[in-house]
């Protein structure tokens, strides 16, 4: 007989590996990716920026509004101060027998229409106080402690605020927004590019066993990888030529993008040197109704004019100002439009 032949079986055994893969060539998607990502990270900036710009061209807007307000109080004043005296000396001339007591119903009725007006104004005044606490985002009880100052009428010429609208067009936030997009939609046709090429890489794999005779072995083996993208090349090529496509019109919204910045600016231009004009006009009018108003107070107390010649030369006056106020008050908004449309900072406080 044979001797029997002892066969033995694996009890139990370790083995652990690891590997690392570092890519070589990778169609620059990974350089592009990174370049997309700060691409979009500087729009996402600039985007930041013109919001700030619009915010702050609107407090702009809210801030004028109550100065404008304040300027037609002022006004009140004055017609007030004028009704006051008037009151004296139709009081006195209806005591006298000189006039009838309808010139003073008269006169008390303006007063009351004056008053009126004073209210609405005061109301409106405190509307824009919490309007502009509503848009800056603080407790509406605050509007009381929200005040402006006085206005001064430091009018500038449109020539002092005047650029060059080609050499501005590049400082703007919106036009190197426009860019951006452009360069977004270029690394993403790059991108759609690498995944049709080929991937290489190389890597190196260890391994730890001890399967065998109770002794352990440590392999290495260093490796090359190619991957070719041979089953996805027919969606991969239409989705490459769907990235031109987006790339070509993106450079068409660039072009005409940067077209309308430009005709915005002319356009902001001409409405600062239109309300320019109407402060001219203005101002000589209040000059003219000035005098008027003097000339009808005069003839009233020599007897020449009629009491509703006087008031309809106040209320001449009191229109007369409100319109030079409202043509400084748009003047000094569409200044502020002009600038930022410029690229250039609002406040002109």
């Amino acid at each position: 007989m044979e001797t029997p032949t002892e066969i033995g079986t694996m009890k139990e055994g370790n083995i652990a590996c690891v590997s690392a893969l570092q890519p070589v060539f990778a169609g620059g998607q990974i350089v592009n990716s990174n370049k997309l990502a700060q691409t979009a990270l500087e729009a996402s900036r600039l985007q930041l920026e013109m919001t700030t710009d619009k915010v702050a061209l609107e407090v702009e807007n809210y801030f004028w509004k109550i100065v404008s307000l304040k300027e037609a109080r002022k006004t009140i004043d004055v017609l007030d101060s004028l009704l006051q005296n008037l009151h004296k000396d139709v009081t006195l001339a209806v005591k006298t027998g000189i006039t009838t007591s309808n010139d003073l119903l008269t006169v008390q009725l303006k007063q009351n229409e004056l008053q009126s007006t004073r209210l609405q104004v005061e109301n409106g005044i405190q509307l824009s106080r919490m309007a502009l606490c509503q848009y800056i985002g603080i407790p509406l009880d605050s509007a009381i402690y929200i005040d402006v100052p006085e206005f001064r009428e430091n009018i500038k010429c449109p020539g002092e605020y005047l650029v060059d609208h080609p050499t501005a067009l590049a400082t703007l936030s919106a036009y190197k927004l426009l860019d951006k997009n452009v360069e977004v939609h270029e690394l993403k046709r790059k991108i759609a590019l690498g995944q049709q090429l080929p991937t290489v890489g190389i890597g190196v794999s260890y391994a730890y066993e001890d399967l065998m005779f109770d002794k352990s072995r440590n392999h290495f083996l260093m490796m090359a990888t190619i991957r070719v993208p041979i089953s996805d090349w027919w969606g991969g090529s239409h989705k490459f030529k769907r990235s031109k496509l987006e790339e070509k019109k993106a450079r068409r919204q660039q072009q005409d993008g940067h077209e309308k910045l430009q005709l915005k600016m002319q356009q902001s231009w001409n409405q600062l040197t239109e309300a320019y004009q109407q402060i001219v006009l203005a101002e000589s009018a209040v000059k003219e109704s000035e005098e008027n108003l003097r000339m009808h107070t005069n003839n009233y107390r020599s007897g020449i004019n009629s009491l509703s010649e006087l008031l309809d030369a106040q209320s001449l006056y009191q229109t007369s100002r409100n319109r030079y106020t409202d043509a400084c008050i748009n003047y000094m908004t569409k200044t502020s439009q002009y600038l930022q449309d410029t690229g250039r900072k609002t406040d002109i406080r």
